[in-house]
Parts: C-alpha cells; structure tokens; sequence
C-alpha cells in the first residue's frame, strides 16, 4: 500500500513539474490592451516626462510621446483613492493616452485595489468604451452618459471615481477659456438676475431670469429636495438643483447647488434622468416614475419638476 501510495506521489509531483517546465519555457500569456506605447501611438514611440507639467492632487504625471521626434500625444497618469464594495477604500491608478486633438486612444492600468473580476472588467469597458467611442477629453458634457449598459450596478463607486479623476484632467487639459455653469448652457456671456418678484415654494425656492448680449433667454429655477435618500434610512439630506430653462420653457440642462445624498452609481443614475430630459419641453413632461432607475431621489425630483410645470402652465 504504502509503494502504491508513494508511486502516485511521484507521479503527481513529476506532472506539477513538467507542467511548470513546459509553462516557463513556453507559455506566452496574451498581452493586456495598450500595454505598450507602441500599442497605443506606433511602432518607434517612445516618452519623455514633461518636467515643466504643474499637476494636481489627481494628475500627477505628464509625458510627452513622439515618434522619430515628432510630437504623437500625451500620456497622463491619474490616480484616486476611494470607497468600493464592502466599504473598502483602495486605490486606483491609470494612465491615459490623448492625441494631440485631445482625443483618448489608450490607456493602461497601473494599480487598482478595488474588487477584482467583474468589478475590473465593467470599470476597463467603461474605458475601452472612450477609446472605441475616440472621445475628446475637452469635449465631454457628462461621463455618465457614456456608462449606460457598461458598468453594471456593481461598479458604480469605482466608475464614480474614475470618472471624477477624468474630469479632473479634462480641466486641467482643456485650454479654453474659463466658463461659468451658466455660460456652459447658455452661451459665453450669459449672466442672470435674480427676480425678486418670484414667489418661492417649499421645493421651488428660486427664479433668476438669463441674459446674453441683452437679450433674455431664459430663466433658472432652483429648486430644493429634502428628504431621506436610501430605503430604511431615517435621514434626511437635501439636493439643490438649478433648471435651465429657455424662453419656450424647453428644458436645456442643469446646474448642481448641492448634493447630499448618495453618491456613487446613485447620483450617476440622477444626473442620467436629468440629462435625458434636455430637449424635452416642461410643459410636455408626462408618465416620468418609468425612466429613473427607481431612486428616492429622482422619485422626489419628479413631483418637484411636476410643480414647476404646473406652476408656469397657469
């Protein structure tokens, strides 16, 4: 019994180590997507760090890539510490590759301590999905726009990241003049004046009228959520919005006061209901509850955007 015994040991010993064998000597394991330089910009590209690059908190390296000394991009490295699944907090880094356009055509990984598996494929589709999409860095209006049917629920906290560490470089990338919010929707220019003679509501809290080059085109609302943000959660927060309005009362965007309650895939669910409603008329707003992803949140907003068609349609 004992020789049977030993001789199956060998035998199993014996395969391990021819196994290691055949796999050190001859295993090629597939590289990852952008893994090189050359994946990303072509054959011969090579970097230098720009050591006159002021970063920030988020972006802490730039390189210069070229190719037989002509200049191909730029290679950012951006890193983020934050809440994952479970309560965890790890962090992550990645390096993006912009075009001298600003257009994202790469990236790699370079450290990530969130949850693994799935979690990292949604957060890398998410990513391929920029590259795929050749989005420019300069021109992005919502990130969260582009995570529609990537993510998944499960990697929200770590999207939600990632896409606040991008917008970080957007900012610091982006060379065009500095803008208000206002401006953003409205045109360079636009400003706004209060109207003191509207009367406010509990929800519907302000109106200021907007002007560009003299002219009104149209109106904010600020308008005021206060109200418990999970279920089984006795808190309540409040969420400050502004509603951009054009003369016809057409929807054109929004503008964040203050946003207290849950972040992450929550609040990336919000700002998508409120985005998909630019270019929707107010006064056209019906049979809303069907398109939210069902959070207290957009329920509340819902009644709240509900009162003010109400109260300019009379």
């Amino acid at each position: 019994m004992g020789k049977i015994l030993g001789n199956f040991l060998n035998l199993v010993i014996g395969s391990i180590i021819i196994w290691l064998i055949v796999w050190f000597f001859f295993y090629k394991p597939e590289p990852k997507e952008n893994s090189s330089l050359e994946d990303i910009y072509g054959v011969g590209a090579i970097s230098k760090t720009d050591e006159d690059f002021v970063g920030n908190d988020t972006v802490i390296l730039k390189e210069i890539i070229s190719i037989d000394n002509e200049e191909k991009g730029n290679l950012y490295t951006i890193i983020g510490k934050g809440e994952y699944y479970g309560g965890q907090i790890g962090e992550i880094s990645f390096k993006i590759a912009l075009d001298n356009e600003l257009v994202i055509i790469g990236y790699t990984e370079e450290k990530y301590e969130h949850s693994s598996g799935n979690f990292n494929a949604y957060v890398n589709n998410f990513l391929k999905e920029l590259v795929n999409k050749k989005v420019k860095l300069d021109q992005f209006d919502n990130l969260g726009s582009y995570l529609d049917g990537i993510t998944g629920p499960t990697a929200g906290s770590t999207t939600a990241l990632l896409m606040g560490m991008l917008e970080d470089l957007k900012e610091l990338v982006d060379d065009k003049p500095l803008t208000t919010p206002v401006e953003d929707i409205y045109g360079v220019g636009a400003t706004t004046v209060e109207d003191t003679e509207f009367v406010e509501t509990e929800n519907i809290i302000s109106k200021e009228t907007v002007q560009l080059d003299g002219i009104t085109v149209g109106s904010l609302y600020t308008i005021s959520l206060t109200s418990t943000f999970q279920d089984n959660n006795d808190e309540e927060k409040t969420v400050t919005l502004k509603i951009a309005l054009n003369n016809d009362l057409d929807i054109l965007g929004h503008i964040e006061v203050a946003y207290g309650h849950t972040g992450g895939r929550f609040k990336t669910n919000v700002i998508n209901f409120l985005n998909e409603l630019v270019d929707t008329n107010l006064l056209d707003l019906v049979d809303l509850d069907g398109s939210t992803g069902s959070t207290n949140t957009t329920t509340g907003l819902i009644t709240i955007l509900y009162e003010l068609k109400d109260l300019l349609d009379n």
